[in-house]
């Protein structure tokens, strides 16, 4: 008789079931947010447009930490992903009709660096 009990191998292959209802619920949360924080603008004084490479959201008087605050969390956000991908990569997973973990991790990465983005956008 073989064993009931799941190894830590056969619990990381299965896949979690596609559900529209998840993707529906997130995009009408994201855009709940987007309206809670919108908008960007009240209350914001732009410095003039300098021209073609003039970002509007740009710091006229940039200092170490804003640019920190802007450049790290980037960073991060890029060495998770290539991580996740290089992990991905690693398993040699197969098509499914769902999720593998590594894509759950790689969508909550992005949400996280999205609503920092958010925050330190304000």
């Amino acid at each position: 008789m073989g064993s009931v009990v799941a190894t830590a191998d056969q619990i990381e292959q299965q896949p979690i079931p596609f559900k529209m209802w998840w993707g529906l619920g997130f995009c009408a949360l994201a855009i709940g947010l987007i309206f809670a924080f919108a908008p960007y603008s009240a209350n914001v004084v732009f410095a003039e447009d300098k021209g073609d490479f003039w970002y509007l959201w740009q710091l006229e008087t940039p200092t170490a930490l804003t640019r920190l605050s802007a450049w790290v969390p980037y960073i991060l956000h890029q060495v998770a992903i290539w991580f996740l991908i290089y992990q991905s990569q690693q398993s040699r997973p197969r098509y499914i009709f769902g999720l593998h973990s590594f894509n759950v991790w790689a969508l909550a990465v992005n949400g996280f660096f999205v609503i920092a983005h958010i925050v330190q956008t304000k």
